[in-house]
């Protein structure tokens, strides 16, 4: 297999086993994706680096806890940096299968002249490992640019895609950032886009308006609303606020329907996040975004609670799904003086 190390040096790395023995598989074996007529090598493997140039491989102390290859194998490889001379090296990838779903994956890079174990700090530990759980394929795992390493996880239960990154440090370790959850199976992703979607919000909220519809909450009266956006899929009222209601986008008036008349300014607006950005968010992606809220409000009838932000005279804040998980739905209002006090 070929490397290079962060200089962009060459390298040929070469794994044996001294004890080597030979068998083939009689049956196909799921946890490593071979089938039945392949070889598998067992032994106690060790690693060999042959710098371009060079006469003689240099074998390597690093233990890579490895006891037995099967060829083909979809689960060593090497994960090239996606950009050359960025001090960056690039990653040999050993895989090995820990459950149904996950494997357990070991990183390994050369750093003056010797295979090392790559560092890593997952999310909210303290622990530094050079072993991380990712998915079962081995097309999930990649640079996002020399910086960033990505892992792509897939939830078919709600179609969407997890993509755990973690920063290359000036410490020279990879550590976890808050998850970015996507619609889009399409990657590798920038991390940072879905913080500028919330950078965004909250710039459009101190002027009290949602982007996507030019809606002022407290300045654009209903006649001016269906200017802008038509005539309303559906009127709904609750909890003494009518909505007219725009698939994703609500639009809110203090009052009954019989109370709405063409001057009734809008007093809020609600949106599904994911239809508008086309991300999920986390509470920890969120506070990463944007700091701590300034309100934290429970439902006693679910997990789902709210976090609020003040923005300018106006305050915005978004609502969990039933299960306390992601963060799906935002409001945009002008809160009662002592909203932030209680």
């Amino acid at each position: 297999m070929s490397l290079e190390d962060e200089l962009a040096t060459p390298y040929t790395l070469y794994i044996y086993a001294t004890n080597e023995k030979k068998t083939v598989l009689t049956s196909d074996d799921a946890k490593t994706n071979n089938k039945k007529g392949d070889i598998r090598y067992t032994g106690k493997f060790k690693a060999a680096l042959l710098k371009k140039g060079a006469k003689r491989a240099t074998v390597q102390s690093i233990n890579l806890n490895l006891n037995f290859i099967t060829l083909p194998s979809s689960n060593i490889f090497t994960l090239p940096t996606a950009s050359k001379g960025q001090m960056r090296s690039d990653l040999l990838v050993i895989s090995k299968w820990a459950s149904s779903k996950w494997n357990t994956t070991s990183l390994f890079e050369i750093r003056n002249g010797k295979l090392t174990a790559v560092q890593l700090q997952e999310l909210d530990s303290s622990i530094i490992t050079n072993e991380i759980k990712t998915n079962r394929v081995k097309d999930n795992l990649r640079f996002f640019k020399p910086s960033f390493l990505q892992i792509r996880e897939y939830d078919s239960t709600r179609d969407i895609y997890f993509y755990r990154s973690f920063s290359w440090s000036i410490d020279k370790m990879f550590t976890e950032i808050p998850t970015t959850i996507s619609l889009d199976a399409t990657w590798p992703v920038d991390p940072l886009q879905d913080y500028a979607w919330l950078h965004v919000l909250n710039d459009d909220a101190a002027l009290g308006y949602l982007r996507e519809s030019k809606i002022q909450v407290g300045k654009t009266t209903s006649s001016q609303v269906v200017e802008v956006a038509g005539q309303p899929v559906e009127i709904s009222e609750m909890d003494g606020v009518t909505y007219y209601n725009y698939y994703n986008i609500f639009i809110g008036f203090e009052g009954s329907k019989a109370d709405i008349t063409q001057d009734t300014l809008v007093s809020e607006i609600q949106w599904y996040l994911p239809n508008i950005t086309g991300y999920y968010y986390s509470p920890e992606r969120i506070i990463y975004a944007l700091g701590e809220p300034d309100q934290v409000l429970y439902y006693d009838d679910s997990f789902a609670y709210a976090m609020y932000y003040k923005a300018g005279p106006y305050a915005f804040g978004m609502i969990t799904d039933d299960e306390g998980e992601f963060f799906e739905q935002v409001i945009l209002f002008v809160p009662d003086k002592d909203f932030f006090d209680e």
